[in-house]
């Protein structure tokens, strides 16, 4: 499974190595990062519920829409 952690503004803090694998940096070269920036990310609802459910329960879970470092 592809896990990552990005902070409250969208700062990515940690991805495991699926991530890595499937969208093709290593996280030492994209820690820092803005998550939805670097992966033109877009969450399959608003991102304010996304934040919502994130600050109510500590996770959220669901599809995303991104390009990956070589441009799939």
């Amino acid at each position: 499974d592809i896990l990552l952690v990005r902070s409250r503004n969208g700062v990515l803090r940690y991805w495991n190595r699926a991530a890595a694998a499937a969208y093709g940096w290593r996280l030492e070269e994209v820690a820092g990062a803005n998550i939805t920036e670097l992966l033109d990310l877009a969450y399959s609802e608003p991102l304010s519920d996304v934040d919502a459910t994130l600050q109510a329960t500590g996770v959220w879970s669901g599809p995303l829409r991104l390009t990956t470092r070589h441009g799939r």
